[in-house]
């Protein structure tokens, strides 16, 4: 309704006819106001518009190949990975079931991501988005991050550069989540042995074509992990030689 778009526009101090990006397969014109609308029609409040805002100007950026993404017959859906002290204020789910449901941010701004790329970008099941099986991704998939419940210290967005304080939005092409089931892993060797084997299945994309996995750990595997001494880029160079089938 009008009065909802109006109240939603109290997210942010930009003009509506602002162009953020244009969205593929369409190249359709991003605008706030686009971008409010959608948010409206998936359920978002006021206070998560400047996520979207940071989503649909990530959506026209050329490394993400949307194009491909929003047209192919794979399963894949567009991830939104949200970092910075709005996780916590906008309450975006980082930990128990973060993946799932029960939190309104990570529902509602996961879906308005989806009706962008289906409103604006024109990516329609069976016309330009010829995705044979789809996926449950495909409706929502939003989580946050947070550096202090990491091992590490520090989130995908601070290790891409970003400072602690501010707020970020990493999208990424996925599957639906791959379970990865481990319960006699006792060093970080035995547990991410069990991850590189999950990683190199026969029937993966990556297996043929080559791409990028991302792998999310939880807390109990990943206190293990870095109390082995291993850090994040070891981890990557371990499931580098191991997600092999001999």
């Amino acid at each position: 309704t009008p009065g909802r778009y109006e109240k939603m526009l109290s997210g942010t101090n930009l003009d509506v006819n602002q162009l953020l990006s244009l969205i593929e397969p369409r190249q359709g014109k991003a605008t706030i106001g686009k971008v409010a609308v959608n948010a409206v029609m998936s359920g978002c409040l006021p206070e998560h518009l400047p996520v979207l805002v940071a989503a649909a100007n990530a959506l026209g950026n050329s490394d993400l190949n949307l194009k491909a993404l929003n047209t192919t017959t794979h399963p894949c859906a567009v991830l939104a990975i949200i970092s910075g002290p709005i996780v916590e204020e906008i309450d975006i789910n980082s930990t128990y079931n973060a993946l799932g449901q029960g939190s309104l941010a990570n529902a509602t701004i996961g879906r308005a991501v989806r009706s962008m790329l289906l409103n604006i970008g024109g990516g329609t099941p069976g016309i330009l988005d010829r995705a044979t099986m789809g996926s449950p991704a495909k409706f929502s998939f939003c989580f946050g991050e947070r550096a202090d419940e990491s091992p590490w210290g520090e989130t995908l967005a601070m290790e891409r550069g970003f400072a602690p304080d501010q707020n970020t939005v990493t999208l990424c092409g996925v599957e639906g989540p791959h379970n990865v089931n481990d319960h006699y892993g006792k060093t970080a060797e035995e547990i991410l042995l069990t991850v590189g084997g999950t990683m190199a299945q026969p029937g993966l994309n990556n297996s043929y074509l080559g791409g990028e996995i991302m792998v999310v750990l939880g807390p109990e595997h990943a206190e293990i992990i870095a109390k082995d001494g291993f850090s994040k880029s070891d981890i990557r160079n371990f499931l580098m030689e191991h997600a092999r089938i001999p």
